[in-house]
């Protein structure tokens, strides 16, 4: 009984109240049209693609001796856990923005991103990401290194 009347103050002073709950939905659905206007949407949703390839050659550079047919069924199996995962992570990614930012504040960027400058910024930011990506690779052949240098890759980076 002890145990369940703790449970219940617990989830109680959880629970934001009623004219808390209603910030935290009005800040999520702005953060979900701010994420919209970025190109946050268009890149989650081709997220598993992108990131399949990429991140099935990369786990695979250590080992140039895989053959080609794992590494497809490899490709194939990150592309179904991407494709799992990607709405959870836009969750996360929105309700970070909903928790970090006042919904004025959160106002006023989705208005930003209405303007000329802001538009123009939202069609970057696909390319700023994916050039993020792609920067990654530097880090990732430090792992490599890292990896080869325990003698744990079969090739010469």
């Amino acid at each position: 009984m002890r145990i369940m009347m703790a449970l219940a103050v617990v989830l109680l002073t959880a629970s934001p109240a009623p004219g808390q709950q209603d910030e935290l939905d009005r800040s999520r659905a702005v953060a979900d049209e701010l994420m919209a206007a970025m190109g946050f949407d268009v890149m989650a949703e081709n997220m598993p693609d992108v990131f399949a390839d990429a991140t099935a050659r990369s786990l695979t550079s250590c080992t140039p001796s895989t053959p080609e047919q794992d590494v497809r069924e490899l490709t194939r199996l990150l592309r179904e856990e991407l494709v799992e995962a990607v709405p959870r992570y836009y969750e996360r990614i929105r309700d970070s923005y909903a928790r970090r930012l006042t919904l004025e504040e959160l106002e006023a960027l989705a208005a930003f991103y209405e303007t000329p400058e802001g538009e123009r910024i939202a069609e970057a930011a696909a390319e700023l990401i994916y050039d993020q990506f792609v920067a990654q690779i530097e880090i990732d052949r430090a792992a490599l290194r890292a990896y080869e240098r325990m003698g744990w890759c079969d090739n010469a980076l």
